[in-house]
């Protein structure tokens, strides 16, 4: 087949061709360009897609988590045991330890040398809540309260030596499964009461050593049918102007001091003692008989 002589065709079929031959040149000399674009955008589109699956994924959260001073990782809500470490929280900006949002919890320890700021401590509506463990020398700077009402199944209370060791309050009320209570000593220095009445499974109570010994106040333990200990340390209750125990029938002992004739132990100072209501067992008279009298002058009822 013969070559078109292009120019023996008309002139308006040669402009035409001439534009297209042109047309294809130009488009030719930019497609490399045009290529090596699409490429560049595939890839950024390819990479735009995977930093958007990575920052959804379910192992990162979408917001960074804010642990609070006492944790070393993050807590749910359902655990069932905290145990917060020692030497934590000891700003003086950290000043109420609210916990009553861990609903499952049935342990609870402190660890020593916390807090130490702390005004309030927020254990109320914990159902389950077993136990509480408060380590030495935490919450030592203020004038502070500990609430932990209607913990209905809160079964024992540890404060060990020198903690909330300012604390005017200790709110208790609604724990009716409550069997111990043992403040180690040096604690509460401005509690004005503490009445234990009406907790069926107590057994017993200790208060260590210079306890709720700054303020005039009342102590009451009525109406516990289990209880079998009392023991107070010397110092303890010194203003205290109220001690009532009745109707503690399971009652074998009262200590308070350490029992030594030479030593002023000074419980209950300005106050005066009737003990209503104890067994016949002869441990509580024999002790009413010989050792508290060198604190008050008692008058004893007949068991």
């Amino acid at each position: 087949m013969p070559l078109l002589d292009l120019e023996k065709t008309p002139a308006e079929f040669q402009r035409s061709m001439k534009d297209r031959i042109q047309s294809t040149k130009c488009w030719r000399r930019h497609l490399k360009w045009l290529v090596l674009g699409m490429v560049t955008a595939i890839i950024l589109l390819v990479a735009g897609i995977l930093v958007l699956m990575q920052s959804h994924s379910p192992d990162t959260p979408d917001d960074p988590v804010t642990l609070e001073c006492w944790q070393d990782s993050e807590t749910t809500e359902d655990t069932t045991t905290l145990i917060l470490p020692s030497d934590r929280c000891n700003e003086d900006s950290f000043t109420t330890l609210n916990l009553t949002q861990y609903k499952k919890l049935v342990y609870l320890e402190i660890g020593d040398d916390s807090f130490q700021f702390v005004e309030e401590i927020h254990l109320s509506g914990l159902e389950l809540l077993g136990k509480v463990v408060i380590g030495k020398n935490s919450f030592t700077a203020k004038n502070g309260s500990l609430i932990m009402k209607g913990c209905s199944l809160l079964k024992e209370l540890e404060v060990r030596n020198n903690s909330l060791l300012h604390y005017r309050a200790l709110d208790i009320k609604g724990n009716d499964a409550l069997e111990a209570i043992n403040i180690a000593g040096n604690s509460f220095s401005n509690g004005k009461e503490l009445e234990l009445v009406g907790y069926s499974k107590m057994k017993r109570v200790i208060i260590g050593d210079n306890s709720f010994g700054a303020r005039n106040g009342r102590f009451v333990l009525k109406d516990c049918p289990l209880v079998t200990q009392l023991r107070i340390g010397t110092l303890s209750f010194v203003y205290f102007s109220t001690c009532v125990i009745e109707n503690t029938p399971s009652l074998e002992v009262i200590e308070m001091g350490d029992l030594d004739i030479n030593h002023d132990c000074s419980n209950f100072y300005a106050s005066s003692l009737e003990l209503k209501g104890l067994s016949e067992n002869g441990v509580s008279r024999r002790y009413a008989e010989t050792a508290i009298r060198r604190i008050w002058e008692v008058r004893v009822p007949e068991l």
